[in-house]
């Protein structure tokens, strides 16, 4: 499964700060959740903003799977 992004911005109060998909994968789910509740987030692919509740679904989908294919590893 392929991701319709290839970045995450945050707005933080001292700017953006923008990940790329795994790496903010390894943020605290707390403060992802926190990012989307307070609409905070926004997800990139290239110089276009993808569609939150998209990408959010396209994401959740890809977590799993990424979770299950590391968990087939242990």
């Amino acid at each position: 499964m392929q991701l319709i992004f290839d970045r995450v911005c945050v707005q933080q109060p001292a700017g953006r700060d923008c990940f790329p998909p795994d790496n903010f994968i390894l943020q605290p789910l707390h403060l992802r959740i926190q990012y989307v509740l307070e609409k905070r987030i926004s997800f990139w692919l290239q110089d276009q903003e993808v569609d939150l509740k998209d990408a959010l679904s396209n994401y959740r989908k890809w977590s799993v799977l990424k979770g299950a294919l590391l968990s087939t590893r242990i």
